[in-house]
């Protein structure tokens, strides 16, 4: 079976080292396109929302390009098995606080909001943080294993949405999921064999909703 990945080409950077991470999946074929074109887009088996830059930056990509309604539809509508990394991820919420009060796709309830300073937690929040995972079917690849973060603001949401956590001078949100969205904190194609078995793990579950009928 191939697996068809859409990296959604908004103008953010880190893409070659994220596509490079999904070809090394070792028990399916993947083919990994970064695109912005509808038909890639609604091909596609996995969706996946990259992340380094900024939040209002990257909204007004998306808007600009003409994606915001394409993407709403496919994830709402079609309920397409969606992927969001770092920047990604934090899309998936009603507003970030970055750049002032900055609305998002509102896909999960809730915000986006600084890192608060404290004494040995610099900001941006930057290394190998190891997370627990709080029981779904990412937790043998999640469950208290570093991963590498770079970020500077973070996700505030009910905890029913919350598939792990980190520890940075507080409990910090590393994962969600919800429905057909899976969000990362961190970048798991900067975080060596363990970063790869996660991804594995998603491209598992991606497997499984393509096998089912719909």
């Amino acid at each position: 079976m191939t697996i068809n990945i859409a990296i959604l080409d908004y103008g953010v950077g880190n893409l070659r080292s994220l596509t490079q991470a999904f070809h090394r999946h070792p028990t399916e074929q993947v083919n990994v396109k970064v695109t912005a074109s509808s038909k890639d887009l609604c091909s596609c088996d996995l969706m996946v929302l990259p992340g380094v830059g900024s939040f209002p930056q990257a909204m007004r990509s998306i808007k600009t390009q003409g994606l915001f309604d394409l993407i709403n539809q496919l994830v709402i509508r079609e309920r397409k098995p969606t992927l969001g990394i770092c920047l990604g991820m934090q899309l998936f919420f009603e507003n970030s606080l970055e750049g002032g009060s900055q609305p998002g796709l509102g896909w999960i309830k809730g915000k986006v909001t600084k890192i608060p300073r404290r004494e040995n937690c610099k900001v941006p929040h930057i290394g190998w943080n190891r997370i627990t995972s709080s029981g779904t079917f990412l937790t043998s690849s999640l469950q208290d294993v570093p991963f590498y973060f770079v970020h500077s603001y973070r996700v505030e949401c009910p905890e029913q949405f919350v598939l792990g956590t980190a520890e940075y001078g507080e409990e910090i949100v590393a994962a969600v999921a919800h429905e057909n969205l899976v969000g990362l904190q961190f970048h798991p194609e900067k975080s060596g064999k363990k970063g790869i078995a996660l991804i594995s793990s998603i491209l598992n579950w991606v497997s499984d909703c393509k096998r089912k009928p719909q």
